[in-house]
């Protein structure tokens, strides 16, 4: 799939916050591996990512030159393993995270993994087409385990498992083995940074072995029945800053992650907005997350 390079946007000299409502007007009117990268930012001794300010999401299988030169302006990235080789991971400098279904099976391409999904489906998710998986399951923990072995020894820092909350909003049941799975993932792989999407109700409970959570959809969303982009409302918003205030409590890393149909538009800077306020890194793509391109930067 073709990706898009947009412009980058860098405005300077103004506080960020009334900058950010300066380019957007309505915001005020709104409520508001198993080694171990050299990189700076993995110095800390309790969250290696404590000074982290940007990073990118990108889901696209095209990798070239003026893709790895843009993720190379951020200092995390979260990719598709499958679409990246060992040999173009290692002229990315970033922090490379590779992202791993954990709820549900995406039907990536693992030379080394495979599955059978025999008996352990049991629901489906029709937003995306995939089948929702037993997370507790032995062959979907080996399966698991297998799948963050494969990304570490192709160069990737760590992982997020996406789709936690498919595992635990529906099917409570699946609580332990989410559990279960980070802590073998933490124990195994001491030096690997591990993240989630979401999954906020285990965040007390995944805090020993995790550093970050994705916080998907903060300030904006694709809602898949009237397949538009939309903003949160008021009380979801606080909702967010509520939650933020008490991830950050727990010692994790935010990386608020909004939606928007084009690069830096009043979504974006929505989102830009609410996440400058909180004190965390943003970042804002298209629902697929194939658009890559540089944040409209804001400071």
């Amino acid at each position: 799939m073709q990706v898009s390079l947009d412009m980058r946007i860098i405005m300077v000299g103004a506080p960020i916050a009334l900058l950010a409502l300066a380019l957007f007007p309505h915001l005020g009117h709104q409520s508001i591996s198993g080694t171990q990268p050299s990189n700076q930012l993995l110095q800390s001794t309790h969250n290696p990512l404590l000074n982290l300010h940007n990073f990118t999401v990108y889901y696209g299988d095209d990798v070239n030159g003026d893709v790895l030169r843009v993720l190379n302006e951020y200092q995390l990235v979260i990719l598709q393993p499958w679409a990246f080789t060992p040999g173009n991971l290692t002229l990315i400098k970033s922090i490379k995270i590779a992202y791993i279904d954990l709820g549900e099976y995406d039907n990536s391409t693992w030379s080394q993994c495979q599955v059978n999904l025999t008996g352990i489906i049991i629901g489906y998710d029709e937003d995306w087409g995939q089948p929702i998986v037993n997370v507790s399951s032995q062959q979907w923990i080996n399966y698991t385990l297998c799948r963050v072995r494969a990304a570490l020894a192709a160069g990737f820092n760590g992982v997020l498992f996406d789709d936690v909350d498919d595992a635990i909003d529906y099917y409570p049941g699946e609580t332990s083995g989410v559990i279960k799975i980070m802590k073998l993932v933490s124990e195994m792989y001491p030096n690997a940074l591990i993240g989630v999407n979401r999954g906020f109700e285990l965040a007390r409970n995944l805090s020993p072995y995790i550093q970050f959570i994705l916080y998907e959809d903060y300030g904006t969303y694709y809602n898949f029945t009237t397949n538009e982009y939309q903003y949160l409302e008021p009380s979801q918003v606080n909702n967010v800053i509520n939650t933020t205030i008490y991830l950050k409590s727990l010692g994790l890393e935010v990386l608020a992650l909004g939606y928007s149909p084009l690069p830096c538009d009043s979504y974006s800077g929505f989102v830009a907005s609410l996440a400058i306020k909180e004190g965390i890194p943003y970042y804002v793509g298209d629902i697929y997350l194939t658009r890559l391109s540089t944040t409209c930067m804001v400071g």
